[in-house]
């Protein structure tokens, strides 16, 4: 896929989060991990964007790392300090990162990018639009 179509399905992916913290069903299952996952596909296509000749697997992996990496940070609860400073920039920091550890947030993660790499699959096979050999996902790369 090409930047301007990844940077179009970015802002789709962060207007869908968004609105999975905004919109309540009452069902925790429903409120919270939605957004999780979608947090990790955006970190995918994060990474796309910067990295655009990358094989989708090792996106997919690299993606995983640093979803990996945020949540073991709440750990260290510098996080959640950040969640309660006075600044208002810092305040958006530490709520962006998460304040507490959770398994679950782990497999919603997971959940999100083992989507985006079914989907991946799904529209290459379906619309042709882009070649999936050697693991490419999202991309407009031609088959040799």
């Amino acid at each position: 896929m090409n930047r301007r179509r990844t940077f179009l399905l970015l802002l789709l992916v962060v207007a869908a989060g968004l609105a999975s913290r905004l919109l309540h069903t009452g069902t925790p299952l429903l409120d919270k991990y939605p957004g999780d996952a979608l947090y990790a596909v955006m970190v995918f296509l994060l990474l796309r964007l910067v990295f655009t000749r990358a094989d989708s697997a090792r996106l997919i992996a690299a993606a995983a790392a640093v979803m990996l990496g945020l949540e073991l940070f709440q750990l260290t609860d510098i996080p959640l300090g950040w969640s309660r400073h006075a600044a208002l920039p810092v305040r958006l920091a530490g709520r962006l990162l998460g304040t507490a550890f959770s398994w679950l947030d782990l497999l919603a993660y997971a959940a999100g990018l083992a989507a985006a790499w079914t989907l991946g699959r799904f529209s290459a096979d379906t619309a042709g639009a882009a070649s999936f050999r050697g693991g490419r996902l999202f991309s407009n790369s031609r088959q040799k």
